[in-house]
């Protein structure tokens, strides 16, 4: 079995489509569907489907891609000249966003896995299900949950948003506030928020600034331009 099947088909897995996995390798999209086919007459198992214009990963490719990741590091560290450098390998890994990531986390470490190697993989909603699904994270954490039928969602607490706000912004009325939110939109259509914050997509609110990190709009709001809305 040739160890570039392998890796090219980690590729189409990742990127989930065969052009744009083609174009990264620098091969024709013809070659890597040829590569993939032989990959699966060698181990006699279905690994994509076709889906409409896409295609779909099949369960037996999941299952695949999971167990080639091992050998794929083997490999690469086995022929790496570069010069090697000590590394902890974590054992838990975690996808969750950065409401979670950058104010919850240690208290869930100090908690329930104080003993534990950790890494934290920053991931929107809908990208944390998928995580889970590829077998890339062990635990995900969030509270705008995307249905999939291979995902389970346990509830395992809540909490209440307000919205914050400097001192001299507390008289505005509240359509005039400036509000400050998340740049990543929300995309499912089983969720009432349209924002990463949760705000509810039934009530209008006027949006000045829009960030990718919540830091970011922490720091505007510090300095009297905007407000938020996050746990509390």
């Amino acid at each position: 079995m040739d160890i570039n099947r392998i890796r090219y088909f980690s590729v189409v897995v990742e990127t989930k489509h065969l052009r744009k996995a083609a174009e990264l390798l620098h091969v024709s999209p013809g070659a890597l569907s040829k590569s993939i086919k032989t990959l699966e007459y060698e181990i006699r198992k279905t690994l994509i489907q076709p889906s409409g214009r896409g295609i779909l990963i099949t369960d037996d490719g999941i299952e695949f891609y999971r167990k080639s990741k091992g050998l794929l590091s083997e490999y690469h560290f086995l022929f790496d000249t570069s010069p090697k450098r000590s590394s902890i390998i974590p054992t838990l890994k975690i996808g969750s966003f950065e409401i979670f990531t950058s104010y919850f986390l240690t208290k869930l470490i100090e908690k329930e896995f104080p003993e534990e190697k950790l890494r934290a993989q920053e991931l929107i909603p809908g990208k944390i299900e998928e995580a889970l699904e590829l077998r890339e994270v062990d635990i995900g954490i969030t509270y705008i949950p995307y249905p999939r039928e291979s995902v389970e969602h346990v509830e395992v607490g809540t909490f209440i948003s307000k919205i914050f706000g400097p001192k001299n912004l507390k008289d505005v009325p509240f359509e005039k506030l400036p509000f400050a939110i998340p740049v990543t939109p929300v995309n499912s259509s089983a969720s009432q928020f349209q924002s990463l914050d949760g705000w509810p997509n039934f009530v209008y609110r006027s949006v000045k600034y829009e960030f990718e990190l919540l830091e970011s709009a922490i720091q505007v709001s510090r300095n009297g331009f905007a407000v938020l809305y996050c746990p509390s």
